[in-house]
């Protein structure tokens, strides 16, 4: 027999969900929910309509479909998940168009829209304005990427590696803060602007898989 890698959690949940139609032990959400308590503005168990005020809420796309309005519009209703409960999110096609890439089933995405209530279910549906996926959202919201090093990590060979992996994402908006101690001095300094980098997922697990995943994180 071959012997496999375990799954992961991620991988055992989508098969749960493949097999069973919704996840068993678990929701993939869990593994961004440090991150996303950072700038969405509640879960969605705890939406609640709000006059003229937006909010922002992060979910996985359950089901998605497209409708024809009364009056010839294109609408999309999209269902989004998160650990506590799901909702619909309706936008219409100006606005879709703009995120169809990344609203797929499985997908997590960020959505911004008013909360108002259902007639139909006599719960609570969102007509959303703007979508985006995590990357897009660390774009907006992360003031910067931190990295933690130790004394030994502070060598010519420790920078040299961690440039070249920034040089592949350069070229965004993001700052790159170094945070040093050596136990007996702690700083926190941030890198030159030409290593401000572009806030993508490749880049945190590249960074995380060389100096530790507890040593890397966006801030907000």
């Amino acid at each position: 027999y071959v012997i496999v890698p375990d799954w992961t959690k991620a991988e055992r949940l989508q098969h749960e969900n493949d097999v069973l139609g919704f996840y068993l032990n678990g929701h993939p959400i869990e593994q961004f929910a440090t991150e996303l308590s950072e700038f969405i503005s509640t879960t969605i168990s705890e939406l609640a309509p709000q006059v003229n005020k937006a909010v922002l809420i992060a979910g996985f796309v359950r089901n998605l479909k497209i409708v024809n309005t009364k009056s010839g519009n294109r609408l999309a209703i999209i269902t989004l998940e998160d650990m506590t409960a799901s909702i619909d999110v309706t936008m219409y096609a100006e606005n879709f168009i703009l995120a169809r890439e990344f609203l797929v089933e499985g997908q997590l995405v960020i959505v911004e829209g008013e909360v108002s209530v259902d007639t139909f279910s006599d719960g609570y549906r969102i007509r959303a304005t703007k979508a985006m996926n995590l990357d897009q959202a660390r774009a907006v919201y992360a003031r910067g990427v931190v990295l933690k090093l130790n004394a030994e990590q502070i060598c010519d060979e420790t920078l040299q590696i961690l440039y070249g992996i920034l040089s592949d994402y350069h070229g965004g908006s993001c700052p790159v803060f170094v945070a040093y101690n050596n136990g007996e001095t702690v700083a926190k300094f941030a890198l030159d602007d030409k290593w401000k980098v572009q806030p993508k997922e490749e880049l945190l697990i590249k960074l995380k898989n060389q100096f530790g995943a507890a040593n890397v994180c966006f801030v907000y």
